[in-house]
């Protein structure tokens, strides 16, 4: 495994986590269990493997002496590296190397988000920051955490394989992955390593 060390943050993870629950509007979630799976796509995607996507790179970050987390993307192997956050499925996975607070979450969140986001951001990002930050828990060392986009669904949050919620909106996904695969990663020796670069 290979290591980076992020010289000027540490970013925890950015990402919508809850409490088994979907984002259906702004600012708004309800309960999986009270959604009919045979009535709505997005619930039934939740449970839905992606075949097509294939470990494209991995990597560990550690700030300082701290070891955070273990990464890793995967992504359609028709897809080049370079159009990574382009419109289709992509899957960024997290295996906690210590805890975080929830606060800690919102915290980077924030940061990490603003810092991409530009000076005018779009109505879609801000809902999307606003409902992660709702819904984000405290991880433990060992919990592992994927990312999975799906274009025309949204964002899905596992947490050890337990599908958690949806975050619509590609300009959010978008936004999100680019934390560590966008043209200002948080880690530039992690994005090169997730990408093959």
């Amino acid at each position: 495994m290979q290591s980076y060390r992020n010289p000027t943050r540490c970013w925890l993870l950015a990402g919508v986590v809850s409490l088994a629950t979907v984002t259906i509007g702004r600012d708004e979630a309800i309960p999986l269990e009270k959604i009919d799976l045979n009535e709505s796509t997005a619930a039934v995607s939740l449970y839905t493997a992606d075949d097509s996507l294939t470990l494209r790179g991995k990597g560990r970050l550690t700030y300082l002496l701290w070891k955070v987390y273990d990464v890793e993307l995967h992504l359609p192997q028709s897809v080049p590296s370079t159009d990574v956050l382009d419109e289709h499925p992509r899957s960024i996975s997290f295996t906690y190397l210590r805890a975080f607070s929830a606060a800690d979450l919102r915290t980077a969140t924030n940061k990490t988000v603003a810092e991409r986001q530009g000076k005018k951001p779009s109505a879609e990002i801000t809902e999307g920051l606003a409902s992660i930050n709702t819904l984000w828990p405290a991880v433990q060392a060992g919990d592992c955490l994927k990312l999975y986009y799906q274009p025309n669904i949204g964002t899905t949050v596992f947490i050890n394989d337990r599908p958690l919620g949806i975050v619509k909106g590609a300009a959010f996904a978008r936004v999100l992955f680019s934390i560590w695969l966008g043209e200002k990663p948080i880690d530039g020796g992690l994005r090169m390593a997730l990408l093959r670069l």
